[in-house]
């Protein structure tokens, strides 16, 4: 689980290709490359803007009121099954950590 979530965050062919700016610093420089000639934004310069909006942020802020990595981890722990094969387990254990820190869910 962790090698799959090291590639998602890091592999700049991936995050290169990615719809928002890498937070990954390497990643960041080929997603800058690939907006600057991307027809899809209004204005080539969107990536010094949300560079300079970066330090605005915190390492304490996070997008979520639950820990995401402990409900991969009581999954990850229970057996020795396929990432795969335990996809519907972490859905519902992320599921019910949301309901527990107050998120509505919605299917």
């Amino acid at each position: 689980m962790v090698e799959l979530i090291s590639w998602m965050t890091t592999d700049t062919g991936l995050q290169g290709v990615a719809t928002t700016m890498p937070a990954h610093a390497e990643s960041s420089a080929v997603w800058k490359d690939r907006v600057a000639n991307d027809p899809w934004y209004a204005a080539n310069d969107v990536y010094d803007k949300m560079e300079a909006s970066a330090v605005y942020g915190h390492p304490a802020y996070g997008g979520y009121r639950f820990d995401i990595m402990a409900a991969f981890a009581k999954i990850d722990g229970a057996s020795d099954a396929s990432v795969t094969d335990k996809l519907a387990d972490y859905a519902a254990e992320i599921e019910n950590s949301a309901k527990v820190a107050g998120y509505k869910i919605a299917n």
